[in-house]
């Protein structure tokens, strides 16, 4: 008894081997991206420096870069773990921009891309250090799993153990539902006695409108689907749809026990319709997606961190 359990202890370590073996590997340098732009007018600030944003979106793009020729796949930008401001640069100063990867989970990649305001002399300045995290995907934007990452030397090991504590340090989906939580809170301006009653109720609401989300066959190309299949998810969506109705109509009778209108209005400010807000939605929160945009209150979005499983 004891030999077949070792026996199949060591099948299982050669299955992992194995696993390992078979996914394809590659080193930091094989996506090492370097860009570089001229500071011109456009991309100042009203104190005529570079432009926060317009540093952004370089980093972002570069960030890409980097994922894609990592993943040989297309790439979304997930998060900005950090982004630091040493210095500033002023306009016709040549800025450099270098992307590389720091770690490699499943699907999951972290970008570090260092920025350097480079002299005629060639001499150059870092003026800002940022980690972007990258994810590959699929036609359907869902993830999948990327090339692993060879390490190699000191310098990248210290990189990639560092890059791994930023990654547990990263709040996870329950964390990110309490943030959302008590912001609402905030929002809508409680005592003790009535954010006691409110937050769990409002955690239940959420869940119950993360299950309206249509399943997603992810195996399932939009190429190969047949007509029923396209009017199937078409109907999907409109059952998600009234399903979510459903949950707002019924929440917000337990709401009702809970807050007064001004505070009930907050809590179910209507969506996004097609990425903009409908006129009276200030301060509706909007969460941006790559190339499109979504709202938490969506049950077919998919994309929202309330919304993720």
């Amino acid at each position: 008894m004891e030999r077949a359990i070792i026996a199949n202890r060591k099948h299982d370590k050669g299955e992992v081997r194995k696993e390992m073996s078979e996914r394809k590997m590659k080193r930091v340098e094989d996506s090492l991206t370097e860009q570089s732009h001229l500071l011109m007018p456009k991309c100042l600030n009203a104190a005529g420096y570079l432009f926060g944003g317009q540093l952004l979106a370089w980093i972002d793009e570069t960030a890409g870069i980097v994922a894609k020729r990592h993943a040989e796949m297309n790439v979304v930008t997930v998060a900005v773990d950090n982004m630091y401001f040493k210095a500033g640069a002023r306009v016709n100063d040549t800025i450099v921009l270098i992307g590389r990867l720091t770690h490699v989970g499943r699907s999951s990649m972290e970008v570090r891309i260092d920025t350097y305001c480079e002299a005629l002399d060639g001499t150059r300045t870092m003026i800002n250090r940022a980690y972007f995290i990258m994810v590959g995907t699929d036609e359907h934007q869902h993830p999948v799993e990327v090339p692993g990452l060879i390490i190699e030397g000191v310098t990248q090991q210290i990189e990639n153990e560092a890059a791994q504590k930023r990654a547990k340090q990263r709040p996870t989906p329950e964390q990110m539902m309490d943030r959302h939580v008590k912001m609402m809170e905030k929002k809508l301006v409680m005592d003790d006695a009535t954010a006691a009653k409110f937050t769990p109720l409002y955690k239940e609401y959420l869940q119950a409108m993360k299950d309206c989300r249509p399943a997603v066959n992810k195996e399932l190309k939009k190429a190969e689907m047949t007509d029923a299949e396209i009017e199937k998810a078409i109907q999907d969506r409109f059952d998600a749809r009234q399903k979510a109705l459903d949950v707002q109509k019924k929440y917000f009778k337990k709401f009702k026990e809970v807050l007064n209108a001004k505070q009930l209005e907050k809590v179910f400010q209507q969506p996004c319709i097609g990425g903009k807000m409908k006129p009276g939605m200030h301060g509706h929160k909007m969460m941006k997606h790559s190339d499109r945009q979504g709202c938490m209150n969506r049950p077919d979005c998919g994309k929202c961190p309330m919304q993720k499983n």
